[in-house]
């Protein structure tokens, strides 16, 4: 169901409110403060492949992406799309790189993947990305919450912002993106 047949049938809101708000995969000793925020960004190009599977196996096409760049210094921004409910077996996903320089044409298996711009509600996750989908749930739950937004058509940005060579999993930061299209502009 999309989030706007979701809102209008008061039971079946209901009843997802009551399933989102309970986290399901992880048991936190304590709750983590989530917080809604509203980004608004440029479109832009990045380098990608298109895979099926699941964490860690995605951080085999992740490393050849960084192969194909070549250099790390060019690497602006590591991104993944997920085209499934993550909780399942293997996911399809797209894998990217926002890089500073032009992208040609990529080699055989990769290619341009253009994100586009627009509005979105963000939301980090901190943690290890087995564990995104009680954030990716909560997220969800902010969208459908506010009447003003529709969804867009376009699947979920994740935005990991660190290493996880040099970072601890429970440290590790990913900003989520879903994406809107405003009636007229949400009151968070």
């Amino acid at each position: 169901m999309t989030a706007s047949s979701i809102r209008e049938d008061t039971d079946c809101l209901a009843d997802v409110v009551a399933k989102l708000s309970v986290p399901s995969h992880t048991e936190p000793t304590e709750t983590p403060q989530l917080s809604v925020e509203i980004a608004n960004f440029e479109p832009f190009s990045a380098i990608a492949r298109y895979t099926d599977g699941q964490y860690p196996k995605l951080n085999d096409v992740y490393w050849g992406l960084f192969d194909v760049v070549g250099a790390p210094e060019k690497v602006e921004a590591i991104l993944g799309q997920p085209f499934d409910d993550i909780e399942g077996g293997d996911i399809e996903f797209i894998c990217s790189l926002k890089v500073s320089t032009d992208i040609k044409k990529p080699l055989t298996g990769y290619s341009a993947r253009r994100i586009p711009g627009g509005v979105a509600i963000m939301m980090r996750h901190r943690g290890v990305y087995e564990q995104l989908l009680d954030t990716v749930d909560h997220l969800y739950l902010s969208a459908i919450a506010i009447p003003e937004v529709q969804l867009a058509d376009e699947p979920l940005l994740f935005h990991y912002l660190d290493d996880p060579e040099e970072v601890a999993e429970e440290d590790l930061r990913t900003d989520l993106y879903l994406f809107l299209e405003l009636n007229e502009r949400p009151a968070l």
